[in-house]
């Protein structure tokens, strides 16, 4: 057992985090799992917990993180603030959840000499942008402080890469699964099963790349095996296939066996128009693929597959 990878799961509490931290186990690593949270309130790591390979520690990275990566071959940071709205409501906070966090994680890796450092970031780095699917190589330009901070992130990754930490950046496009409280999809569930409208914010064509959960933790465990240096890199985590949010409810209601209904609302400061990977770059170089489609995927999260 001596010879048991160790990683450690920042987030791992969190809807993404407690998904990979199974997966991870399921694999026959060591986890080590850091979240803000008091383990009684860890309702995702339940299965996780009655794990011997499992250890879980309560910490606010935003504060420190010394002493988390020792012993520890490689990291998956995922702790961040999770929300665009409450980013802009707290653009402060959002900054030390985002931003200082990865700081402190990268020097306690740095300081463990810990071999891989993998990211979650966001496609939300791109902004409002033109071109669709979009590629890696497109400017990042935030439209929140969310954004704005993933995108730092990122740029610390770069640079401690540099400095011995072998990094990568997986920029998100939307995911979505069990355990999700918060986000779209979520949402349009709950109305459904309580027989309420679907809220449309703006007029509901925005364009959104739907990511099921267990594609996420793959493209996470794809970017921990690479054997080749990453540098840093960014590389887009999503389908490659886009669909507006008023076609999404369609699909949730075609699943649910429900016609929807909306309640209009208007659009969200800080919302992305379109959003479409290109997802070349992810399959060239980290042998990367999303496998679960999304009508399979909402029938997965809605429990009846």
């Amino acid at each position: 057992m001596a010879d048991t990878p160790t990683v450690l799961v920042t987030g791992a509490a969190g809807f993404i985090g407690s998904h990979l931290c199974d997966a991870l186990l399921a694999e026959g690593k060591r986890v080590r799992g850091v979240d803000r949270h008091e383990l009684e309130d860890c309702a995702n790591l339940q299965g996780a917990l009655t794990h011997a390979n499992f250890e879980y520690v309560s910490r606010d990275l935003g504060q420190e993180a010394e002493g988390l990566c020792m012993g520890v071959d490689s990291v998956c940071h995922l702790a961040a603030m999770s929300s665009v709205p409450d980013s802009i409501t707290d653009p402060r906070r959002c900054h030390t959840d985002t931003c200082t966090s990865t700081l402190n994680v990268l020097q306690a890796a740095r300081k463990a000499g810990v071999k891989r450092f993998v990211l979650s970031s966001s496609a939300s780095v791109y902004g409002t942008t033109l071109e669709a699917p979009v590629v890696e190589s497109v400017p990042t330009a935030p439209l929140s402080p969310y954004a704005a901070a993933k995108a730092a992130a990122e740029q610390y990754v770069r640079a401690f890469a540099r400095m011995g930490v072998d990094g990568v950046s997986l920029r998100y496009f939307n995911v979505y699964g069990p355990r999700q409280e918060r986000g779209v999809i979520p949402a349009m569930i709950r109305a459904f099963n309580a027989g309420r409208p679907v809220t449309m914010f703006g007029d509901g064509n925005q364009s959104r790349d739907f990511l099921y959960v267990a594609d996420a933790v793959a493209a996470n465990l794809h970017a921990l095996r690479h054997q080749r240096p990453l540098g840093g890199e960014a590389f887009n985590v999503g389908c490659g296939h886009a669909i507006t949010i008023r076609e999404l409810a369609v699909q949730v209601g075609r699943v649910a066996d429900k016609q929807p209904a909306f309640e209009q609302q208007p659009a969200r400061e800080g919302d992305i128009r379109y959003s479409c990977a290109d997802v070349t770059h992810a399959k060239r170089v980290l042998g990367f693929e999303a496998t679960v489609r999304l009508p399979q995927g909402l029938r997965i999260t809605m429990g009846l597959a």
